[in-house]
């Protein structure tokens, strides 16, 4: 009798520890709506976080090192990023308010350009190995696999599609184009040939119908090449080619990096600002809304860029999609 009361009394702790553990993670994740970058406002390369009208800066890293390149986790509930802290750029998490900093690999490498698959199961990123190779693992840094080389380290942006089955890299130096790589069947093909266009930094919209690119467009019978960042501009495009929209008025400076917000109704993009008083420019972040005429300055300090966009209230599809049913989210939305 006194066995079973042993067992009993295990298995509701073991139940409360559970919950605990579930709602402390839930808890962690932002309540409203959030935007992680990096900025060189202190005077070195850290993570912020900001509310998505811009206010409410926070320094999350607060490191000598440098700290670049954040994304969020699909839930929130953990943001991976790249840091030299330990000597060799690689890939850290930590969570949204800047504690628990973890390195994601046990052995230390040369990792960059990280990205959460859509079920957060796994991360892409690049690895400076013997070659420069887009890799994949899990979560954990376990279960690694080298999907393809890529030719640039510093300006490759990866991106991950909504249904799972297409990571986008770029392809600077050779073809000035995003290339895909089919995770079914393991292909490469250049994303969207029939566009005579330079095409880089992809990103899918949360739905997967269209994409979102800087870009610009190629002197017909030339060879599309990039000249400079500063000729780019971002583009919105239906993922079969049709419906190509400019979304950013080209002006002196170019504009890249565009990220959907998570509602899919507006977009963060990064460039140049005249600082009239010093004669020289800074990078910043600006957030366009569709429909709306004029696009909103979210930073105004020193440089910032790579940014990534989370909204509590579009962790999980609005409605089922299909192509989601296999994934974890999928199968919870489902029951």
């Amino acid at each position: 009798m006194r066995q079973y009361k042993c067992l009993s009394v295990l298995c509701i702790l073991s139940v409360v520890l559970l919950y605990t553990s579930v709602c402390d993670v839930w808890a962690k994740a932002p309540e409203t709506a959030k935007i992680v970058f990096t900025s060189i406002r202190n005077g070195n390369r850290e993570v912020y976080i900001m509310g998505a009208n811009g206010h409410n800066k926070t320094n999350l890293t607060e490191h000598s090192a440098d700290d670049i390149q954040p994304t969020w986790s699909p839930t929130g509930e953990r943001i991976l990023f790249v840091s030299n802290r330990e000597g060799k750029h690689d890939l850290y998490l930590m969570k949204p308010d800047g504690s628990d900093i973890k390195r994601v690999f046990e052995e230390k490498s040369h990792r960059v350009a990280p990205v959460w698959s859509p079920d957060g199961k796994r991360i892409a990123y690049v690895h400076n190995g013997l070659q420069r190779t887009l890799n994949i693992a899990t979560k954990d840094g376990k279960n690694v696999e080298v999907l393809t080389t890529v030719d640039d380290l510093l300006y490759v942006n990866l991106a991950w599609s909504p249904d799972g089955t297409q990571i986008a890299y770029d392809n600077i130096v050779r073809t000035s184009r995003t290339h895909v790589v089919n995770l079914r069947t393991r292909t490469v093909e250049p994303l969207l040939p029939e566009l005579h266009f330079v095409i880089l930094n992809v990103e899918w919209s949360p739905d997967g119908k269209q994409l979102a690119f800087a870009g610009m467009a190629c002197v017909e019978n030339q060879a599309c090449r990039l000249k400079g960042f500063d000729d780019l501009t971002v583009y919105v495009v239906n993922t079969d080619g049709t419906g190509l929209k400019q979304v950013v008025v080209k002006e002196d400076f170019g504009a890249d990096y565009p990220v959907w917000s998570p509602q899919g109704n507006a977009l963060l993009y990064q460039r140049k600002v005249k600082v009239i008083l010093g004669n020289f420019e800074e990078t910043q972040l600006f957030r366009h809304i569709f429909g709306r005429d004029k696009p909103k300055q979210l930073t105004g300090i020193s440089r910032n860029f790579y940014a990534d966009w989370f909204d509590p209230a579009y962790v999980l599809p609005v409605s089922l999609q299909p192509q989601l049913l296999t994934m974890q989210w999928g199968e919870i939305k489902r029951k």
